[in-house]
């Protein structure tokens, strides 16, 4: 294989890599947009579903909302757009700040997510002290703080140039909406440092709570079933619905950590791998750019399964939105109530 150092520039992609990727990427761009504006539209109208829970599900469907509008300019940066950026720079800066922004947005609101969950579970007389203003206060501070430092730093960080392609450049196999050159040592310190801290410790953190919440039922359960033994009693109608709410509860939350675990690990290994390491080989160049496509597949894929989690979890979200599909323009079967519904077990019973 020739080295890129004596070799001419050569597209690390053809048409046909083109036409793959737009295939994928264009299709899961409409079904994100459609999927998350019809989950908030659904949360929104529905009184049923205005839980704790739904309204951290409702600011996380903004997020995948903001990121799935970005994808086509993921799209046309790696592809038409590569050597010459002929949208504007403004574009070039939003497509990095929102991404990042909407990225860090995500991890933080599971991380939330997941805390609310263990909290209802294993402390439910505090958890009812938490209101709903309480909720939207803590979503405030993860929007505002996410917008900090993850907007605004990539949009001092990126933009679109021209690039010389010419064999002495180290730059010429880059895109030309890229980030520039005198801040590659404050990117190469974020990609280290931030993705540390606002993607790997919490996942961990998310791990650790979910591990946390299924050992704690799974203690319960086995405790149900000593007590019930020497009463002699079977389960009674009350205690197999609280058993049937802690699997569902499980249950959405092992679907939203493994989607994001699905879209956020290979996305930011990609950019650890892109800022630390130079391809050597016109062979090397086509598969980074491969692996730079398939992990935002990936991220796409993963936040166009929340919606079909959020639904797949919780029959009252799957009833709300069959209702919404089939009763689009008019009114839904349930009726609109206007009282705010009222938390009544630990799990939060509009919760699932």
């Amino acid at each position: 294989m020739l080295s890129l150092a004596n070799d001419t520039f050569k597209l690390m992609f053809g048409e046909t890599e083109i036409a793959i990727t737009a295939s994928i990427i264009l299709p899961l761009f409409v079904f994100g947009v459609v999927g998350n504006i019809v989950t908030i539209i659904v949360i929104y109208r529905s009184p049923k579903l205005k839980s704790k829970f739904n309204y951290v599900i409702f600011s996380i469907c903004f997020s995948d909302l903001i990121s799935a509008m970005l994808s086509p300019l993921f799209l046309y940066r790696r592809t038409w757009g590569f050597l010459s950026w002929n949208l504007s720079d403004a574009l070039c800066k939003i497509f990095w700040a929102g991404d990042n922004f909407t990225s860090v947005a995500t991890s933080l609101h599971i991380l939330l997510f997941a805390f609310f969950r263990l909290t209802s579970i294993m402390y439910p007389r505090w958890f009812k002290r938490i209101t709903i203003k309480h909720v939207k206060l803590a979503l405030i501070v993860v929007w505002v703080s996410s917008f900090g430092v993850g907007f605004i730093l990539f949009v001092f960080m990126f933009g679109s140039r021209l690039i010389n392609r010419h064999a002495s450049n180290p730059e010429r196999t880059w895109p030309s909406c890229i980030a520039y050159t005198e801040r590659l040592g404050m990117l190469r310190m974020y990609s280290k440092v931030g993705y540390s801290i606002f993607f790997y410790i919490p996942m961990v953190l998310i791990t650790v709570l979910s591990i946390r919440i299924v050992y704690v039922i799974y203690l319960r359960k086995i405790q149900r079933r000593e007590a019930m033994k020497k009463k002699h009693q079977k389960e009674n109608s009350q205690e197999q619905k609280q058993q049937k709410k802690e699997k569902k509860a499980v249950l959405q939350l092992s679907l939203i950590v493994g989607s994001f675990a699905l879209g956020y690990i290979p996305h930011t290994a990609f950019h650890f791998v892109a800022t630390t390491s130079k391809p050597k080989t016109q062979f090397d160049l086509h598969m980074q750019w491969w692996f730079g496509q398939l992990e935002y597949i990936t991220l796409r894929i993963s936040e166009c399964l929340n919606p079909i989690f959020y639904n797949l979890a919780s029959p009252k979200m799957r009833h709300e939105t069959m209702a919404l599909i089939t009763k689009s323009g008019g009114r839904s079967n349930t009726p609109r109530n206007t009282t705010k519904p009222v938390c009544i077990n630990t799990l939060d019973q509009n919760t699932v």
